[in-house]
């Protein structure tokens, strides 16, 4: 298998905006955390979840193969707080209506961000080098 840094090191990955959003299976809320750098989420989140080895995320602690309902990273070009403020209410208020979810998930929304769960996670594919 290959590990977190191994994958970081094939490829030129952004350093800024990284999102990741985990539920756990006996908990109905969303965990998240916004504007990450590359480096925080390799550490705090990949490294543990290849390894399969506990650690804590937002508070609580996360089991890989044991508790976890749901787990995203997305790439955004740019700060959450600027996507927030890009976003028409309408399009915000309809999106919440029909998946409850707050201004602290605009990363996560279809066609904001770059999803790279499954490449950091699964290394079902291997991610492109950006130019920046």
């Amino acid at each position: 298998m290959v590990n977190a840094m191994e994958v970081k090191a094939q490829v030129k990955l952004p350093e800024r905006y990284w999102n990741c959003l985990i539920r756990i299976s006996d908990q109905n809320v969303d965990l998240l955390r916004n504007d990450q750098t590359l480096t925080e989420i390799m550490r705090e989140v990949v490294e543990p979840y290849l390894s399969k080895m506990p650690f804590a995320f937002k508070g609580t602690i996360v089991r890989p193969g044991e508790n976890i309902n749901r787990i995203r990273i997305v790439y955004v070009d740019r700060h959450s707080s600027e996507i927030h403020n890009a976003i028409t209410p309408n399009d915000r208020l309809s999106d919440q209506m029909k998946s409850g979810i707050s201004s602290r998930h605009d990363p996560f929304l279809e066609g904001i961000g770059e999803d790279f769960t499954d490449r950091l996670l699964h290394h079902s594919s291997v991610p492109k080098p950006t130019t920046a």
